[in-house]
């Protein structure tokens, strides 16, 4: 039931005065979710610049600016609540995408819901929300106008109708009823944010990239070449080389953890993994080793964007599940990772913390984060004390769910006695699914490859 997207076992904290009172709510009881590596690499590579590599004794530190998120669902309502903590305690900024019901078209709705996140943030956090707009058909270029002047919105989102979760409100005729529009966002150097696949019933699922660049974006760029454009979560090797084929400062692409790690053969490997089924969808290896070589290699063309999409479990785990992989608590550590396997550490800072801001004119933020590979600890990172209400979910190694009814901020100690109590079994061979009714946050400690999903 659990995701095989799995972070390495590199986990981060801030290097802020405030770093030990760190906390991420009620649904998020550990900094980052850290597991092992089969075997410690220790890269050789040169670093420059803000990048601090430090080695003590087993343990190994990263030193890096404060990276931002440039494509983050957060939500609405109690799901927002719950998982607006994650992002803010790892990034500066997260554009934020406006897939909600009813969708954000307006500069009005935009405001509105970034007020929402704000107060939906932890006491003490700076994180800040850089808003989108969701396009139509019927968006008129005098909103685009509102939007620049507004000071809060940074991208217009394009969403084939029907291409993804929430997307029925999309684009239909982007070079007819769209084409003033964009024309606008040229003016206004306003970036236009793709989810890059045609909806075609016709086109194989895992074509639907390739024939949206040659159908759709290349003859976009190439009528409209000063319209700044972001490929959103890029799946193949043809995005790779189309975006690095396009004017540098122009077109540029976000690459999930997921892309990076996963191939197609995990949504099937043991059975049908629902927690592994994103849009666009996971492609062969070759793909995935061609978005590896692209954002290792320092291209600056490419930069962070997790697509962080959390679901209510039952909607992920059904005969009609969402597409979507929640990584925000533990994206940090997965980047981490493959940048590390690649022998290219030093190149993890700018993909992360730089190349997101250069693009969109933005500064780069100056606070440091601090990356630690250590060995596991899994569950031992949890906080000292936890406010959890109504009941635990919990599973056991066999798959059995039990359920355990905790007070206001009950202790992660009067948590682990009610379950070993129950259980009779020891407290860190379970899998806790954090929250309350269908809002939960699964993680699991096993003591040697853990998992996450959400």
């Amino acid at each position: 039931m659990a995701s095989s997207v799995s972070p390495s076992n590199w986990d981060s904290s801030k290097l802020f005065k405030f770093e030990e009172d760190w906390h991420l709510g009620a649904f998020g009881m550990i900094k980052s979710l850290v597991l092992p590596c089969k075997a410690l690499k220790f890269p050789s590579a040169k670093f420059e610049g803000s990048n601090q590599l430090r080695h003590k004794g087993t343990k190994m530190e990263l030193t890096i600016t404060r990276p931002d998120d440039w494509h983050l669902h957060l939500r609405d309502g109690e799901l927002l609540q719950a998982v607006v903590p994650h992002s803010a305690s790892h990034f500066a900024r997260g554009i934020v995408m406006p897939n909600l019901k009813p969708p954000i078209t307006t500069t009005a709705a935009a405001v509105s819901y970034r007020e929402s996140i704000l107060k939906a943030l932890p006491a003490g956090s700076d994180f800040t929300p850089l808003m989108t707009l969701y396009l139509t058909d019927t968006t008129n270029p005098n909103e685009i106008k509102l939007a620049k002047r507004s000071g809060v919105v940074y991208a217009v989102k394009l969403y084939p109708a029907g291409a993804t979760t929430n997307s029925q409100d999309g684009v239909t005729d982007l070079f007819g009823k769209c084409l003033p529009v964009l024309e606008e966002m040229a003016q206004q150097n306003m970036p236009l944010l793709v989810h890059g696949e045609v909806t075609d019933a016709d086109v194989d699922v895992f074509d639907r990239e390739k024939v949206f660049i040659d159908t759709v974006l290349r003859p976009l760029i190439q009528r409209l070449p000063q319209l700044k454009v972001v490929m959103e979560h890029v799946t193949t090797k043809d995005a790779v080389k189309f975006v690095g084929s396009c004017k540098e400062g122009f077109v540029a692409a976000t690459v999930t953890p997921q892309h990076l790690l996963l191939n197609r053969n995990s949504l099937f490997q043991g059975g049908l993994q629902p927690h592994n089924y994103c849009l666009p969808v996971l492609k062969r290896e070759i793909h995935r080793q061609a978005i590896v070589s692209a954002v290792t290699s320092g291209s600056k063309r490419f930069f962070i964007g997790t697509d962080s999409a959390p679901h209510e479990r039952r909607r992920k785990e059904s005969s009609c599940g969402c597409a979507g992989i929640y990584s925000a608590p533990v994206a940090l550590s997965l980047y981490a990772k493959v940048f590390e396997e690649a022998g290219a550490l030093d190149k993890l800072e700018s993909f992360v913390s730089f190349n997101g801001p250069d693009f969109y004119g933005l500064p780069r933020n100056t606070s440091k984060i601090k990356l630690s590979k250590t060995s596991f600890k899994g569950m031992r990172n949890m906080l000292n004390s936890i406010s959890l209400h109504k009941q635990v979910v919990v599973e056991n190694l066999t798959g059995s769910l039990f359920y355990v009814q905790v007070g206001n901020n009950a202790t992660v100690a009067d948590l682990k006695r009610e379950i070993e109590t129950q259980q009779k079994l020891p407290y860190d061979r379970m899998i806790l699914i954090l929250g309350a009714d269908d809002h939960r946050l699964m993680m699991k400690d096993d003591g040697d490859d853990g998992v996450f999903a959400g």
